[in-house]
């Protein structure tokens, strides 16, 4: 098809959307359309006519649908890769088609809209006024700290007599997961639980009760759909506890056998790691708070129009979490329902409009720093290094040694996941050096826990990058750990 016979014009822009109007001659349809048929013909057979001796009118009752399709199409495709190559519309996103016209004998007549990205502006901070915060370790905090930190070590010591496990008694149990008939185990991990705290499911934890070591408790259940392996996603599994030890825990407090108990010589010495612990907390927590600075710069000071598609793509992603965390499912809590009403308010004192409208506020807002970060990203040359990206599986890795070529595995194969893991490491990257190049801070001192408060309240805002694999990474993102304000995940028992 020659597309001068095909006339495409660029109407006026709306926002980031660039639309083409597409007009086609019926002619170019009715011929298209037409050689379709006749090529079906020389090889179509009807009983009394030989192949390509059938009369055209039969083949246009046989044909002239399915070649009026196939026309259509080749020509849609045709011209959508004319208006590419002429125009050039740059977009992370495939076009969207809207048909104006397509009855026979008429003009054919359809619209192509890309939407695109907003062109960031030079980004300067002459008139951000950040501080950088010097977090101070109070004697009060520090006791508070050590106590609470005693309290969740639930150190112990193994019994001096072998007796039946009881309320108050640290396990020790190996989990393992497997694909249905399978011997090899998918996942495995050690747990420490303490019975009485409801840190397993009841009847897990009354099986695991007045229990001795080599006691087994195994379950089968059925892998989310929506994990990433197909592998695994969807999938019968069979899941087995195995009860290896049982201790008594250890008092809270922190003397000589506590810190024995951690392999320090004496008491005075771990306590000196734990200052330095708390001290390289605060620098952490130093850092977000400055990070949240600049975020609040950029955003308010570059306002851009950003994608909606983005901003939608984002916030389904966080929004599912929501549900998930809330205990919501479309299944059981139709939209509407009182029980879905009661669920989510429980969960965020909030309705379903109101929280709507909170995750899509803070959607457009991770979209936008993406977007700006991105371009600093560009105008400053920052990138992760081959070895940068290799430390950061490591790091998953030894989270789960276990399991670490199923991990490394995992990577390789799916760059989203990867996309995921990369993405507030270079967010880090980016942030660390506009602080050590481009950013004139005062210094200020700040009680740790008043520090903590501040940070503790933030949105979770990695933002949503702008290229479609970094966009769609993100999305996977948020299906972990949605961005909120003052809301915590809800803590449910564990039903392995």
């Amino acid at each position: 098809m020659s597309m001068e016979s095909v006339n495409i014009t660029e109407l006026p822009p709306k926002g980031l959307e660039r639309e083409f109007q597409v007009r086609v001659h019926p002619e170019i349809i009715h011929q298209k359309t037409l050689d379709f048929v006749l090529l079906k013909g020389k090889t179509y057979k009807i009983p009394g006519f030989r192949p390509g001796k059938v009369p055209l009118d039969m083949l246009k009752k046989t044909f002239w649908k399915e070649g009026r399709q196939q026309a259509l199409q080749d020509i849609i495709e045709s011209s959508s890769r004319e208006v590419i190559q002429q125009f050039n519309p740059s977009s992370p996103f495939s076009p969207e088609f809207f048909f104006d016209s397509v009855e026979d004998n008429q003009i054919f007549q359809y619209r192509l809209v890309f939407e695109g990205m907003p062109v960031v502006p030079q980004i300067d901070f002459k008139e951000f006024k950040g501080k950088h915060y010097i977090p101070l370790v109070s004697p009060e905090y520090e006791k508070n700290a050590l106590k609470e930190f005693a309290k969740k070590q639930a150190l112990s010591k193994p019994l001096d007599k072998q007796r039946p496990s009881k309320k108050g008694d640290i396990l020790f149990i190996e989990l393992n997961v497997y694909l249905k008939n399978e011997k090899d185990p998918i996942h495995s991990e050690e747990l420490k639980i303490q019975l009485g705290q409801k840190q397993l499911h009841e009847d897990i934890e009354k099986k695991f009760t007045d229990a001795l070591p080599g006691t087994v408790h195994e379950d089968n259940t059925k892998a989310p759909a929506s994990i990433n392996e197909k592998k695994i996603s969807g999938k019968p599994l069979k899941v087995r506890l195995t009860m290896k030890d049982i201790h008594v825990p250890l008092s809270a407090t922190v003397n000589d056998e506590f810190a024995k108990a951690l392999n320090y010589q004496t008491v005075d010495h771990f306590k000196k790691d734990f200052l330095a612990s708390l001290e390289e907390k605060g620098k952490e927590l130093s850092f977000l708070r400055l990070k949240k600075d600049i975020f609040d710069y950029l955003f308010h000071q570059y306002p851009l129009e950003v994608s909606t598609k983005m901003i939608q793509k984002d916030f389904q992603g966080v929004w599912q979490e929501v549900l998930r965390q809330s205990g919501v499912q479309d299944s059981t809590h139709p939209v509407g329902s009182p029980e879905r009403k009661k669920a989510l308010r429980s969960f965020s004192g909030k309705t379903e409009e109101d929280l709507q409208q909170q995750y899509r506020d803070i959607s457009k807002r991770r979209v936008t720093l993406g977007v700006i970060l991105d371009e600093l990203a560009k105008h400053y040359n920052v990138s992760l290094s081959d070895e940068e990206i290799e430390g950061l599986v490591a790091a998953q890795i030894q989270n789960d040694p276990h399991n670490a070529s199923r991990i490394r595995l995992s990577y390789r194969n799916n760059p989203q996941l990867l996309e995921n893991l990369k993405t507030p490491a270079l967010e880090k990257k980016i942030i660390e050096h506009l602080i050590s190049h481009h950013l004139t801070l005062e210094s200020e001192e700040i009680d740790l826990a008043e520090l903590e408060d501040q940070v503790a309240h933030f949105y979770d805002e990695t933002p949503a990058y702008k290229t479609k694999e970094a966009s769609d990474a993100a999305s996977e993102a948020t299906q972990n750990t949605p961005p909120q304000e003052g809301l915590s995940p809800t803590k449910k028992k564990s039903r392995v």
